[in-house]
């Protein structure tokens, strides 16, 4: 089993990776824009060489990747209820902060305080923890899972991910 265990410092970590191929859902280029008037938004292309023969659904050297950034743009292609594709799951168990476009009951699953949804507070949460290491850890170190979402299933078998 592959180990997840990624533990980047908080000093080389860089501010912001977008990870989608393409622009299905209207939002991404909005998204890139706005937070690129924060600091740089690096794109998954970059890591083409060191990815190309990889999953982009799952892999060791992906999630590596991921957690090189302290936020990942993770734009789901719909925003469809009840359409959640891998992209927040690798970036939770990167221990990157997911900025997620998607479903609307995303926070049904995952604990809400875990990740940032494009919404009109956006830009304001990713600047009150951008260049706080205490207050990013502090997001970091939240339990991904709702606690208060009743599948027991779902929940184990995240958790056993996270264990790998």
């Amino acid at each position: 089993k592959d180990n997840y265990e990624i533990n980047i410092p908080w000093e080389k970590k860089h501010f912001c990776l977008f990870i989608s191929q393409n622009y299905l859902n209207a939002n991404k280029e909005k998204l890139v824009n706005e937070l690129a008037t924060l600091g740089p938004v690096n794109h998954i292309s970059s890591f083409s060489v060191l990815l190309k023969d990889k999953s982009c659904y799952n892999s060791k050297e992906l999630i590596k990747v991921f957690g090189f950034f302290k936020f990942i743009i993770c734009c789901e292609n719909s925003n469809c209820t009840g359409y959640v594709t891998e992209k927040i799951f690798n970036i939770l168990l990167s221990n990157s902060i997911p900025i997620y476009d998607g479903a609307p009951e995303i926070d049904r699953y995952f604990n809400k305080k875990r990740f940032f949804k494009y919404d009109n507070n956006l830009i304001e949460n990713v600047k009150k923890i951008m260049n706080d290491e205490k207050e990013y850890n502090k997001v970091i170190n939240t339990p991904a899972i709702n606690e208060n979402y009743d599948d027991e299933n779902f929940i184990e078998v995240f958790k056993s991910h996270l264990k790998r």
